[in-house]
């Protein structure tokens, strides 16, 4: 988003960890971070369903994937929660999380 999302090596292995139905969503989630310019551009997009998480998730932020599975990404840099315009710039955390269990 805004920029490239930091990845880690989790990315150049998602056909084989996640399959390629879940990795193809994966990839255009983080194409659709990529294209947007602050958070608020991801939030006007209904399918993704971004939202703040809570209790020990506090600080993070959730994207739907597929099916129950989240992807988790962290706001970086300087910003007010209060106003997504002013997310410039997120970490991805994690890929494939189910945190409702």
């Amino acid at each position: 988003m805004i920029g490239k999302p930091r990845l880690d090596k989790q990315y150049d292995n998602m056909d084989r960890e996640f399959g390629v139905e879940k990795t193809k969503v994966i990839r255009m989630r983080i194409n659709q971070l990529i294209a947007a310019d602050t958070l608020r551009d991801v939030k006007l997009i209904p399918q993704l369903g971004l939202h703040p998480l809570r209790s020990k998730r506090n600080g993070q932020m959730s994207i739907e994937t597929i099916g129950k599975y989240r992807m988790i990404i962290e706001p970086r840099g300087d910003y007010n929660l209060a106003d997504y315009r002013t997310v410039k710039e997120v970490e991805i955390v994690e890929f494939d999380v189910d945190y409702h269990r």
